[in-house]
């Protein structure tokens, strides 16, 4: 439980710093652990990579809208975000934008057990289409 527990936690410090640091990804994080090929258990390990995606999913438009603030010259081609920031409202956007990531989570966790369960059968039409095709 202790390994699952710092797992967790150790995804939410990794999960913030990707968010927060522009040019790291998750996905670098993971590549590097398998680089390192360290011979941990996969559930640890997918407690700390789910955990380390949640959290960059929520943290990583904040450098986006309180540090890539554009002039009022590039105003018309930048996204909402710095619009906020330059009305002085970009918590209002860093709120917006963490409303629209929990929404999506709940919306994928809703999604998913119907993707899931109906794969096989989408899987198993591919296969008799490949079928079809390969014998005409």
């Amino acid at each position: 439980m202790f390994f699952y527990i710092f797992s967790f936690v150790l995804g939410l410090f990794t999960g913030t710093f990707t968010g927060l640091i522009p040019g790291i990804h998750t996905n670098l994080i993971m590549s590097l652990l398998i680089l390192i090929n360290l011979k941990l258990n996969i559930n640890y390990l997918l407690v700390y990579s789910i955990t380390t995606a949640l959290t960059h999913t929520f943290i990583d438009f904040i450098p986006t809208i309180y540090f890539g603030a554009p002039s009022q010259d590039t105003l018309l081609g930048v996204s909402p975000g710095h619009k906020f920031l330059l009305n002085k409202k970009a918590h209002n956007a860093v709120i917006y934008t963490l409303y629209g990531s929990i929404i999506a989570i709940i919306l994928l966790i809703i999604i998913f057990p119907l993707f899931y369960f109906s794969l096989f059968k989408i899987y198993n039409s591919l296969q008799v289409s490949r079928v079809a095709f390969s014998v005409t």
